[in-house]
């Protein structure tokens, strides 16, 4: 997303934008998610929806799994020489950002308001922002990254901090939901968080991509109406990403068919 907004009416270059894209989603997502898995596998051990949906380490697989994680994070040098200085800041900054949220003694992960921050927010919003820099050249404007960081944010809080709560507590892990201390809570405040980024959509004359989150707190509503998140966490968690995928596909959609009718026209 962040590629096709600053590439918007310039000439990029596609095959190096493909390319990096899939840096992100392979190399880059076995860097983030080894170096997790590093850590959690206290958590994940009691947590159903690393046994149904997402696969669990163990204690004995944390050599393998840093192993993983280092030569992924090494295999960016393939892109150093089609990027930028200020790509490459962000890019540093994004793994210790990650390094951060995962590694004792930090370990934001188990902070609260930081494991939110640190969480969904630092690994996904300076991929995007890694994306715009790279096809624009610029850093996009402040409006554009607040409503990334909100929007994961409220993600990380339904998708994560809600479900969770019962097993990061038996791992003594002390995350805002945690905090908070119901998942209904949890995601109450998802709610208003995806509310805020609608009106911020509609000021920012983003009225289409408004209009595509409703869906997000209409959901969480439901689900706190039923208030049996814990038993239905894994059920929860997979609606969530079939909203999420639901959400990505169509504002891309819309929004390459309207480029492309400006150019056009």
């Amino acid at each position: 997303m962040g590629a096709i907004f600053g590439g918007l009416f310039m000439e990029v270059d596609v095959l190096q934008v493909v390319l990096l894209m899939f840096w992100f989603m392979l190399p880059g997502a076995l860097f983030f998610n080894a170096i997790n898995d590093v850590y959690d596998w206290e958590t994940d051990k009691l947590n159903p929806r690393k046994q149904g949906v997402e696969m669990a380490s163990d204690e004995s697989d944390q050599k393998k799994l840093f192993i993983t994680a280092a030569i992924s994070l090494f295999s960016a040098v393939v892109f150093l020489p089609f990027v930028s200085g200020s790509f490459l800041f962000v890019f540093c900054v994004w793994s210790v950002m990650i390094g951060v949220y995962n590694i004792p003694p930090l370990r934001f992960k188990a902070r609260p308001i930081l494991n939110v921050l640190f969480g969904g927010v630092a690994h996904y919003v300076p991929i995007a922002v890694m994306g715009f820099v790279f096809t624009s050249g610029n850093f996009p404007s402040v409006e554009y990254i607040i409503l990334g960081i909100l929007f994961m944010a409220a993600g990380h809080l339904a998708a994560g901090d809600a479900m969770d709560i019962p097993y990061d507590k038996q791992a003594g892990i002390q995350t805002l939901g945690v905090v908070i201390g119901s998942g209904r809570s949890t995601l109450a405040l998802a709610c208003v968080l995806y509310l805020l980024i609608i009106l911020l959509c509609v000021t920012q004359s983003l009225a289409i991509a408004g209009l595509l989150i409703i869906p997000f707190p209409v959901y969480l509503l439901y689900e706190m109406h039923l208030n049996n998140i814990t038993h239905r966490s894994v059920t929860i968690y997979r609606n969530f990403n079939y909203l999420c995928i639901y959400f990505w596909i169509t504002l891309v959609s819309i929004y390459l068919h309207l480029s492309y009718s400006v150019l056009i026209f």
